[in-house]
């Protein structure tokens, strides 16, 4: 069977072809996934009649933080926040550890960036400049 649908990514030089889907809902989940890595502009092509959907999907990166001062950690949470992220915090490695375990085993929902990233903070860093002396 041929694949109903085409997905293109839409760069500054025109669309361009990424890969064929079935039907019209898997082109859409595949275009989230997608968009997960690499933002931007997506388009939806039907064979069949010749239907083009321009797809902009909101994408938000996911923070994972450890810290050690609770004051701190919710400081630049709030930060995050405030330019759009979605922030996991945890207040140590023991916590971190148990968190990352169920981030791992799909505690998120589909379509979202899963990728953890650690923000290191100041006193974090510190503490490490400490160690150095």
């Amino acid at each position: 069977m041929i694949p109903r649908f085409d997905i293109f990514r839409v760069d500054s030089d025109g669309p361009r072809w990424l890969e064929a889907a079935a039907d019209l809902e898997g082109a859409r989940a595949r275009v989230n996934l997608l968009a997960t890595a690499s933002p931007g502009e997506y388009l939806i092509a039907n064979h069949e009649t010749g239907e083009k959907i321009s797809i902009k999907p909101k994408t938000k990166r996911i923070l994972f933080q450890i810290g050690y001062e609770a004051k701190g950690l919710n400081a630049r949470a709030e930060l995050l926040r405030r330019f759009g992220h979605e922030v996991i915090s945890v207040t140590n490695n023991e916590a971190a550890q148990k968190r990352n375990g169920r981030l791992a085993e799909g505690e998120l929902s589909k379509g979202q960036n899963c990728g953890a990233e650690s923000v290191q903070g100041p006193t974090r860093r510190r503490r490490s400049q400490r160690h150095r002396e």
